[in-house]
């Protein structure tokens, strides 16, 4: 499910490739640690001109001030 943070921020889960195309988004900010979605969703974006970056986060440890 996607959230509207403000106007032009939105947060969620993984975007399905029907939501990307509604959202239009410029930028996606990844945050899982699962390589084959990760690199998946990296080359769905390549491929559709959005940038993407990919933060992986643990399940176990939060992330330090630094991060």
């Amino acid at each position: 499910m996607i959230h509207k943070v403000v106007d032009e921020i939105y947060r969620g889960g993984r975007l399905s490739n029907f939501d990307t195309y509604q959202l239009r988004p410029k930028t996606i900010i990844n945050l899982e640690n699962n390589r084959l979605q990760v690199n998946a969703e990296e080359t769905f974006c390549r491929r559709n001109k959005i940038i993407f970056y990919n933060i992986p986060m643990s399940e176990f440890f939060p992330p330090s001030i630094k991060q």
